[in-house]
C-alpha cells in the first residue's frame, strides 16, 4: 500500500512539473548603436529564459508579498502574493520583445506596460558589476523590465529594507542573485 501511495504521489508530481507554465522570450527586432552586441542579446534572451523559467527562481519569488501599490488592479486587496506575480509573468507563453541597446548612462533602462519594448542603457548595464559578463548582466535587467511590461511598476523610490514589497525590482534582484550563483558555479546556461 505505501508503495502505491509513493507511486501515485510522484506520478502526480511528473504530471504537475509537466504542466507548469512557462514563457519563451525572443527577439522580434534588435537596435543598437553597435550591432556587435547582438550576440549578447541573443545570448541574454537565452540565459532570461532559463531563468525565468527555472524551479529556483519560482521558488525564491514565489515566498514575497508585495504590495498591491505594485500593480494597477482594482481587485487587489492589500497584498500580491508571488504565486500571482509569476502568473502574471506565465500569462503568454510566447513573447517577441523589441529590444533597444542605447549607449547611455542612468537608469538601467525602461518599459511600459502592454508594451513589448525594452530600452536598455549600455553604460549603465555594462559597468553594473565587475564579475558578471555583459550577457548576464543584460538577462537580469531583461527580467526586470518584463515584469514592467506584465503590469506591475514602481511605486516609491526603492531602498534597500523595501525592495521585497517592489515585483519588478526583486525580480531583478532574484534573477541577479541567481545568475551570479549559477554564473560561480558554472552551470551550464545557453549552448
Amino acid at each position: 500500500m505505501k508503495k502505491l501511495l509513493l507511486l501515485v504521489s510522484v506520478a502526480f508530481t511528473i504530471n504537475g512539473f509537466s504542466q507548469q507554465k512557462t514563457v519563451s522570450l525572443s527577439i522580434e527586432k534588435f537596435n543598437s548603436f553597435d550591432q556587435k552586441y547582438r550576440a549578447s542579446a541573443d545570448s541574454a534572451i537565452k540565459i532570461a529564459n532559463a531563468l525565468l523559467n527555472s524551479q529556483e527562481f519560482r521558488d525564491s519569488l514565489s515566498k514575497y508579498k508585495f504590495s498591491c501599490k505594485n500593480y494597477n488592479q482594482s481587485s487587489c486587496e492589500g497584498i500580491i502574493f508571488g504565486k500571482v506575480a509569476l502568473d502574471s509573468l506565465y500569462r503568454k507563453q510566447n513573447v517577441a520583445l523589441i529590444l533597444n541597446l542605447l549607449n547611455e548612462g542612468g537608469a538601467f533602462g525602461d518599459s511600459r506596460k502592454d508594451v513589448y519594448e525594452i530600452n536598455s542603457h549600455f553604460i549603465t548595464i555594462r559597468d553594473d558589476d565587475d564579475v558578471l559578463p555583459f550577457a548576464y548582466k543584460y538577462a537580469y535587467h531583461i527580467c526586470h523590465e518584463y515584469m514592467h511590461i506584465v503590469g506591475f511598476y514602481h511605486f516609491q523610490k526603492v531602498k534597500r529594507r523595501v525592495r521585497s514589497l517592489d515585483v519588478a525590482e526583486q525580480t531583478g534582484w532574484t534573477a541577479y542573485y541567481i545568475l551570479d550563483k549559477w554564473y560561480k558555479e558554472k552551470k551550464k546556461i545557453i549552448k
